[in-house]
């Protein structure tokens, strides 16, 4: 079995973009500068041979054919030009001082390498181990007469010898080679000790992941943040420590939600229990204890029914599964439930006012759901004779606002209103047969419609409870 590749670290990723960028910084670009130096030499050689040759023939055409002295020829050459000139019979013949050392093989390649070169155009040719620069001119009928021959001649051969610039550029060659060799060690160095430096927090950070846990991975985390004053190291540790606080808060949640719920389960499956163990004992031989632990089991599997199903709601709320949305009017639901709270507490006086159509998108069992709740509430937790107004407002955003005259909340409960399995009772008491999930239900209802439910509370005049959903969009066909 193949042993799997560990993956490759930071340093190591970055140090490798570091070189290959370093290598093109200063291997790459100065060698282009030697092309470019390379070919601006061969450039300038070639135009002087055929400003040269321009020359020569416009001297030999106002001439015509007659003896020219090789001196007149030789005159109109640069300095060290070889000078060759090809009889009829196609063999060259060195005329002149510079290049006499030519052997015949080497005059030979002088005029096979330049046959195809056209009046006007020059070449680089390789002559023995020299390079030269050459262009060719057509002379045919002219002698050239030098003081040890005399050639008829068709053809002038120039050419210039490239050893120095082939030698400047092979120089620069090779300092550009080493210079660069010398960048990459320098900024190789530099740049390695740089990474080491400047990744040597996040290697603390990672090593105390694997050997802190809870408060002192955090405070870990604090010392090598401040111990570094780089922007980004602060702002990574600070990113780090919230999210490590809000996966302690999830977990912390969790294990409260899990508690919580086994507690509320505990209580009617304890009761149950009790009943059917002493019904299993002979405690019950009566017909009407018979019927009483019917109607108990009854009732506590109608709460844990209950229960069960909001838990489920808020899971599928949490895990983002979508309503059946659909076009309705706020104002209309909201006074169908008004009518159903009038008609269990006729007693209270509730009234209802809405502002126009209030249409929005969502669903009308689950926003029922919401407002039956706090109505609800507000019937169970206002004082008799005290009234509870609803009002429905409409405008950017659908507004639904339960207001209640009475004793209002303490501070230090508002913050919880939203916990799952929060009473208000003192313990979290089971004196009335609440779950605790109402209001979670209702945020996470509201939340999953886009919208926002909060509560403000006064002691001694009400709480109210305000509900914005967004308006419904109409649609252009």
């Amino acid at each position: 079995m193949r042993s799997r590749r560990s993956p490759r670290t930071l340093r190591f990723r970055l140090g490798v973009t570091l070189g290959l960028l370093t290598v093109v910084v200063t291997l790459v670009a100065p060698l282009l500068s030697v092309l470019l130096v390379r070919d601006h030499l061969e450039d300038r050689a070639a135009e002087q041979l055929i400003s040269t040759s321009d020359r020569i023939e416009a001297a030999l055409s106002a001439v015509g054919p007659f003896q020219v002295p090789a001196q007149q020829v030789t005159a109109l050459l640069p300095s060290l030009a070889v000078f060759v000139v090809v009889d009829s019979a196609g063999q060259g013949h060195m005329i002149g001082s510079a290049g006499s050392d030519l052997t015949p093989d080497q005059l030979a390649t002088f005029v096979r390498e330049t046959e195809g070169l056209s009046p006007g155009q020059a070449d680089r040719i390789s002559v023995g181990s020299a390079h030269y620069a050459v262009t060719r001119i057509p002379a045919p009928g002219i002698v050239i007469v030098d003081s040890e021959s005399t050639v008829e001649v068709t053809d002038l051969i120039i050419g210039l010898d490239q050893s120095d610039n082939d030698l400047l550029v092979q120089r620069l060659l090779w300092y550009t080679v080493a210079g660069a060799c010398a960048s990459m060690i320098v900024v190789g160095g530099v740049g390695a000790y740089l990474l080491r430096r400047g990744l040597r927090p996040l290697e603390l950070m990672a090593g105390a992941t694997t050997t802190e846990t809870g408060d002192d991975l955090l405070t870990v985390v604090s010392q090598v943040a401040h111990s570094h004053s780089g922007a980004e190291i602060i702002a990574l540790a600070a990113a780090f420590e919230s999210a490590f606080a809000a996966r302690q808060d999830a977990e912390t949640r969790m294990r409260n939600f899990v508690a919580d719920a086994s507690h509320e389960l505990r209580a009617p499956v304890t009761t149950m229990s009790s009943w059917i163990d002493h019904y299993l004992q002979g405690a019950l031989t009566s017909t009407d204890d018979i019927d009483r632990m019917v109607a108990r089991l009854e009732a506590e599997t109608g709460q844990m029914r209950h229960l069960l199903d909001e838990m489920t709601l808020l899971a599928r709320t949490d895990a983002g599964v979508p309503f059946e949305l659909a076009g309705m009017d706020v104002g209309d639901l909201v006074d169908e439930v008004v009518s159903d709270a009038r008609v269990v507490t006729p007693e209270r006086e509730i009234s209802f006012h809405c502002c126009g159509p209030a249409r929005v998108l969502g669903d009308p069992h689950r926003l029922r759901q919401v407002f039956g709740n706090i109505v609800g509430n507000a019937q169970e937790h206002t004082p008799a004779g005290r009234p509870i107004d609803v009002r429905v407002s409409a405008g950017a955003d659908i507004r639904v606002e339960i207001r209640d005259h009475g004793d209002g909340i303490p501070p230090e409960q508002l913050v919880h209103l939203f916990d799952r399995f929060w009473r208000a009772e003192p313990g979290g008491s089971r004196t009335q047969r609440h779950s605790g999930l109402g209001l979670a239900i209702v945020n996470a209802i509201v939340e999953a419609h886009g919208g926002q439910t909060t509560v403000t509370s006064e002691r001694g005049v009400g709480t109210v409870v305000t509900v914005v959903l967004p308006a419904e969009r109409e649609t252009v066909s």
